[in-house]
């Protein structure tokens, strides 16, 4: 790919974009259309489309990959939420979910990358509490529930996947911290947490009892 081609592809698309918008001002398309919203669906996905080939032209740009993403995202979004019955009811998750996908994309074309797997499973966290709220009468407990360990998942897969070329161990702390936290949340929505204590004091009482006779074997 030419080193001017995106930004020509790109070019056009404003050029069209303001001709639709002085077209709409002059009453020539009517606002909310149908036309309309499939050439601004159609012009993010083609900016999207734009930069993923910088991307696909040389690997080393691996930026272009957030925003050729992020506009492909906004223009599925537009399209399937003017063209798909009842999309609207998961349309804030789809969202989410394609900001997400940026990121991973990043960390798994340019691993040295490794922050994007921080915001990648923000996102993605993010997306799955909004998908539950949507679709789901989830109990106050449940959401929290799910962005700590959303959160806690994050940081144990920056821990796992970094590798061994230089480990983040320190991301088991707050991956530890959250994942119980999350786990308490979790308890407290399907009503158990009342019976976190008492098993905690039974299974402490059991080892101080077997204790010796391990110590023994």
């Amino acid at each position: 790919m030419k080193p001017n081609t995106w930004r020509t592809i790109l070019g056009v698309i404003l050029v069209v974009l303001g001709a639709v918008s002085m077209a709409q001002i002059m009453g020539v398309f009517p606002e909310g259309s149908m036309f309309m919203t499939s050439i601004i669906a159609l012009a993010f996905l083609g900016g999207g489309a734009a930069f993923l080939a910088v991307f696909l032209g040389n690997r080393a740009n691996w930026w272009a990959l957030i925003p050729g993403v992020i506009l492909a995202d906004l223009g599925l979004l537009i399209g399937f939420s003017e063209f798909v019955p009842g999309f609207d009811v998961i349309s804030g998750a789809f969202f989410m979910a394609g900001l997400s996908l940026a990121f991973w994309l990043v960390y798994i074309f340019a691993p040295q990358n490794w922050w994007a797997i921080i915001p990648g499973g923000v996102l993605l966290t993010l997306a799955a509490i909004i998908l539950l709220s949507d679709i789901t009468d989830s109990d106050g407990f449940f959401v929290p529930a799910v962005l700590f360990l959303g959160m806690a998942a994050t940081f144990a897969a920056l821990a796992l996947l970094r590798g061994h070329d230089a480990p983040v161990r320190w991301a088991w702390i707050p991956a530890g911290v959250l994942g119980v936290m999350g786990a308490m949340m979790a308890l407290s929505a399907t009503s158990l947490v009342g019976y976190v204590w008492p098993a905690a004091l039974v299974l402490g009482g059991l080892y101080l009892i077997i204790r010796p006779t391990l110590r023994k074997q």
